[in-house]
């Protein structure tokens, strides 16, 4: 689901700020967007946030107030330092090259200035980060909890319509069989001499056309499916890809329903329903 939430936390090291938006997604992405020297903190953040969130894209960005007097998260190496700046100007003068030999050379050289991986690592820091990141975390379950309420209820809604048609199908589909029945009696009769003939031959037809169209055990197991979805919508639980299979399993049973009829109206029904198992679909993609 989309939602945003903002955590700040003050303590001895500084103030954290940590923002996380989160996006609609079938699997769980986490991008951590923080300054470079907090890189070393990435895994921790990102098991904090898998541990909350299951599902959807996730953003978060930190930004550092250092308070005066900490200690640095960098240490200059200057024993290696001098030992470059020496070589470099050892091979100036050697090969009687021009320029200087200024700190932005020697700098670029990634073992002179390195974090104080033990400073960043220490439970300041990071205590102070999970805390911000943990009310941020907070603020968005609440908004995904508010969106979460208005699409259960819609789901509820889409179903009630559901149910009500699978209804109408049933009903429908009681009578077909005693209508092809009729009709066949008509059209076997003017060709038939003998009722006892007329008679074989209607309940064989009837028989194999009742058989062809019975949709009992699609209908049985559609009212099962839409139990089973009022039953996750009443769940704490991480339903969302359990309601994705489930809507897929009401579409196959629909499918075959609708393959198997001849009637107009349950043809018209059989519409509704793949439209609103359709809308459910596509809501169901932001559920958890």
């Amino acid at each position: 689901m989309t939602a945003f939430g903002k955590g700040e936390h003050d303590n001895k090291a500084g103030n954290f700020i940590v923002e996380i938006q989160t996006l609609n997604r079938k699997f769980l992405e986490i991008n951590v967007n923080f300054p470079k020297e907090y890189s070393l903190l990435e895994p921790r953040i990102r098991k904090l946030v898998s541990n909350e969130v299951k599902r959807g894209r996730v953003s978060l960005y930190l930004s550092v107030e250092l308070h005066p007097g900490q200690q640095s998260l960098v240490r200059v190496n200057m024993a290696l330092a001098q030992q470059i700046a020496d070589a470099y100007r050892e091979l100036k003068n050697e090969l009687g090259l021009a320029g200087e030999v200024d700190v932005t050379l020697v700098a670029q050289n990634k073992d002179i200035i390195r974090l104080n991986e033990k400073i960043l690592a220490s439970e300041q820091y990071w205590s102070g980060i999970r805390a911000a990141a943990e009310k941020a975390l907070d603020s968005v379950e609440s908004m995904r909890r508010a969106e979460g309420g208005e699409i259960e209820e819609s789901f509820r809604i889409r179903m009630k319509k559901i149910e009500a048609a699978v209804d109408e199908i049933d009903k429908q589909s009681d009578g077909a069989v005693n209508k092809y029945r009729d009709r066949l009696i008509e059209r076997v009769s003017a060709v038939a001499d003998r009722k006892e003939d007329i008679d074989e031959r209607i309940l064989q037809e009837i028989a194999i056309y009742a058989e062809k169209v019975d949709t009992s055990e699609e209908l049985i197991r559609l009212r099962s499916h839409i139990k089973q979805f009022y039953c996750f919508c009443d769940s704490t639980d991480v339903v969302g890809r359990s309601l994705e299979f489930l809507i897929q399993e009401m579409n196959r049973e629909v499918n075959t329903i609708g393959a198997k009829s001849s009637n107009v109206n349950i043809s018209r029904l059989i519409v509704e329903l793949k439209s609103e198992l359709e809308k459910i679909r596509e809501q169901v993609q932001n559920v958890e």
